[in-house]
């Protein structure tokens, strides 16, 4: 018996060549037909539409959508689709492979359609080859190095879960051997197709005749001994091709052939083309297809795969489990540092009727304590600051409080300038307008300030404005603001003229970013701390991008990768403070988002939402105020916002539809007045010991990709391709010394399919904004989802289970029943 070959010199020199060459590769295909066929590479083909009839030597197989098979190296094999078809091959290089494994001949037996073989390990792979289909189409960096992380995960898991062992015979069919002899035929010349072999050199190492021989393999294979060869040398051929600069003699050499005539005709047997026109064919479809040759339709499929099977259903062993305990004895009082203040946006917006309709629906809903608006000294509410002259009438700042005061908000008036701009990425402002000027001539205007609070005691009188917070907006580190000397007088104007009629009234700096102008605000600290004289507040601002850095190193989009910037950021101030030994009564992050992109796709998605609440339950300690950058689209309204959904960056669409961010606010006011538990992806809240409400997220951060793309480039329909992963999340809830008895447990959820107007408005395909009707539609179709079940509590415990899809929300309402 013939046993593994060595392998010759010459054959382990002409792979250092193509040591590039990746172990796996994958093809998507819509081709509905193969005739009988085979390779030398391990193959899984998976079906991800449509059903395919195929024959795999002599068993038949039906595949249907998200089923797929392995074919071993060497087996027959040809299939049929019904109708149009989608379907991705997997090819493992067999060499590769074997040469991982020491030269041991690796069979496998994987049919995810056979219900009786159905394991754990289906879904293992299922995930990871689910991961591949999604890096699959890129070529950065990065995403080589994880695809190809994948590919060796997908090789240890077919090896440790589906690796058929040499002594079970009865399945000898599945590895295409029909005997002993078959396999060492092409072992032999899988290992030695680089040399000349002839029939006479194999059937000697067989100790067989030629003649027996020629015919032993016309039978089993249907070919010819030298057609054989061929297609094995071809095989390898076709790759170097495609993967290396050789030139096509190097190539017919390499590969065994025994000059370029004889390689010419093989190939144009095989391929109908000769060597040189297939290597051009194949150059000039990768520079049209950037998308690895991917038709348009064909593109679209496989994104409405991955986006519908991107919740992958994982085995309890391998799936992520939060658990969280409670006990109802023990507690604290909540404090909701998130509904503190509402950013409307810039004063005169307070003018516009679809403005003030938003913040209503929004106070009424979310309720609110402050209503924050800036650039109130501004010409367009008809106060002209000057150096020597200044001209006012407050009528429209009246209307503006009067309205404040009526909706239920208390007045939080920025006196500072804030440049009024959008911006569209990192590197793109579409509109601004500077204010740099008017904040230079406000420290002259103290006789203005002064007639300033007379006018607001005469009007709402001392007992109201005490309660009102006044901000002054630090721009010190920009152009036309002046200098840090330049803003602390105008803040030192500003509170002395204001608290020498209202002592009570809270003014603090506000506009403070670390990571904008760190050193800024380190100076501020130290002079404050040599006055003697702090704020009442600080307010800082919360955008995790590398200012301080060069943003082009970065990437496109300079984004910092810490999940947790927020929470640092709040750290880091608060450490500052105590090394500069002063205090500051209260700390207020007065904006914050994770972009300041108002083009952005990501704001209208279950991301936000989830990037919300993991924000509030992570901070609800870290600031006495927590206030989301701008709430509403309409403050972002531009020459290109036709559409009613264009990824601005407020939590209500243009047209007053409530997004996924705006149900995080919403779960998370929905907490009872105590605190039972919490964690980082979870908080449990109670009021007594038979009801609750629980709030949850299964947020998923970015990868790499998100960096490296421009923020306003990025398609809503491949927004997946941009989070770490897309594995669901279980949660278990226990809390402990409840009463005994049933629970009515309601579970409000977020995600892809309820709650979602990103997701509905690229269902109905809205070109413009929508009708009245349509828009009526769109509210109702855009609302959570609703479970109820009851549960009972045994022994004083109550055990709430629930799993949740990445970037899915949920708030749990339980309540005992009577």
């Amino acid at each position: 018996m013939l046993g593994i070959p060595t392998k010759p010199d010459s054959i382990i020199e002409g792979r250092d060549t193509m040591e590039h060459r990746e172990i796996v590769t994958c093809h998507f295909s819509t081709i509905r037909s193969q005739s009988m066929h085979f390779h030398q590479a391990v193959e899984i083909v998976y079906l991800l539409d449509g059903i395919l009839e195929l024959r795999y030597e002599s068993e038949q197989h039906v595949l249907r959508p998200n089923e797929f098979l392995l074919i071993n190296s060497n087996v027959r094999h040809e299939y049929q689709g019904k109708g149009d078809v989608l379907l991705a091959s997997l090819r493992i290089d067999y060499r590769q492979l074997t040469d991982l494994f020491h030269g041991e001949q690796l069979y496998f037996l994987c049919d995810s359609a056979k219900a009786e073989e159905a394991s754990a390990g289906y879904a293992k792979l299922r995930r990871c080859v689910w991961q591949i289909f999604q890096y699959e189409q890129s070529r950065e960096g990065q995403a080589n190095a994880y695809r190809n992380s994948l590919y060796y995960q997908m090789i240890y898991i077919l090896s440790s879960e589906f690796l058929v062992k040499k002594e079970l015979q009865g399945h000898d069919f599945r590895r295409g051997i029909q005997s002993e002899r078959m396999k060492e035929i092409f072992d032999f010349l899988t290992m030695n197709y680089r040399e000349q072999i002839s029939l006479q050199k194999l059937a000697d190492q067989l100790f067989l005749s030629p003649t027996y021989l020629s015919r032993y393999i016309k039978k089993n294979l249907n070919m010819s001994f030298l057609k054989l060869l061929q297609n094995i040398r071809l095989e390898y051929a076709v790759e170097e091709l495609v993967c290396s600069d050789k030139t096509v003699l190097k190539i017919a050499m390499d590969n065994g052939f025994s000059g370029i005539t004889g390689f010419n005709r093989s190939f144009q047997e095989s391929y109908g083309m000769s060597p040189t026109e297939y290597r051009q064919k194949q150059q000039e479809s990768s520079r049209k297809e950037p998308s690895m040759g991917l038709t348009e339709e064909m593109q679209k499929k496989i994104d409405n795969f991955l986006l519908a099977n991107g919740a992958v259903e994982a085995e309890a062993s391998d799936q992520d489990v939060s658990i969280l305990e409670a006990d109802c004895r023990e507690r604290e009082t909540l404090a909701k540092n998130w509904n503190q203040v509402l950013n409307i946006g810039k004063a005169q917006d307070l003018l516009r009727y679809d403005v003030c309709s938003q913040v209503r629906f929004l106070q009424k809903s979310l309720r609110f304590q402050y209503g924050r608006v800036w650039n109130v000294l501004s010409d367009e509410m008809m106060i002209r600051l000057g150096d020597y002259r200044t001209e006012y009438n407050f009528s429209l700042l009246d209307k503006e409080i009067d309205f404040l005061i009526e909706t239920g908000l208390t007045p939080f008036l920025e006196l500072g300038f804030r440049n009024i701009g959008i911006m569209a990425n990192y590197h793109t402002i579409l509109t601004e307008v500077d204010y740099g000027e008017k904040f230079c001539s406000l420290e002259s205007n103290k006789g203005f300030l002064t007639e300033l609070m007379i006018h607001w005691l005469k009007r709402y009188g001392p007992e109201q404005v005490r309660h009102w917070k006044i901000g002054i907006e630090n721009n010190s580190g920009r152009e036309n603001y002046g200098s840090m000397d330049k803003y602390l007088e105008t803040f030192d104007a500003v509170a002395s003229i204001f608290k020498s009629y209202v002592p009570e009234l809270k003014i603090g700096s506000t506009g403070l970013c670390l990571n904008f102008h760190g050193d800024e605000f380190r100076t501020l600290l130290e002079i404050w701390r040599k006055r003697g004289a702090m704020p009442d507040f600080i307010g800082l601002n919360s955008f995790p991008y590398l200012w301080r850095e060069n943003p082009f190193a970065a990437g496109k989009n300079p984004y910092t990768t810490d999940a947790d910037f927020l929470y640092h950021l709040l750290r880091q101030t608060r450490e500052l403070i105590r090394e500069k030994g002063i205090r500051i009564p209260e700390i207020y992050v007065l904006d914050w988002s994770f972009t300041l992109s108002n083009r952005n796709v990501l704001n209208d998605s279950c991301f936000n939402g989830a990037y919300i609440m993991k924000n509030l339950i992570q901070n609800r300690e870290q600031a006495k105020i927590l206030s989301y950058w701008e709430m509403m689209d309409l403050m972002y309204d531009y020459t290109d916002t036709e559409k009613g959904l264009f990824g601005g960056g407020g939590i209500l669409t243009k047209g007053g539809i409530c997004k996924p961010a705006y149900y995080a606010f919403d779960f998370m006011n929905r907490l009872k007045k105590d605190v039972l538990a919490w964690n980082d992806d979870a908080v449990i809240s109670g009021d007594g010991e038979a009801s609750f409400f629980i709030c949850c997220h299964n947020y998923k951060h970015f990868n790499f990709r998100y960096y490296l793309e421009e923020e306003n480039e990025i398609e809503a329909e491949h927004q997946y391709r941009f989070f770490e992963n897309t594995e669901r999340k279980a949660f278990l809830f226990r809390i402990h010394n409840v009463h005994s008895g049933e629970y009515r447990v309601k579970i409000y959820t977020v995600n892809q399919e309820h709650g979602n107007i990103q997701n509905k408005w690229m269902e109905t395909g809205f070109e413009d904004e929508p009708a009245s009707a349509e828009m009526d539609y769109l509210r109702a179709v855009t609302r959570p989802g609703i479970k109820v079940s009851h549960i009972q509590a045994e022994n004083g415990t109550l055990v709430i289970e629930t799993c949740l899809n990445a970037q899915e929300i949920q708030g749990i309402e339980v309540m005992e029943r009577w």
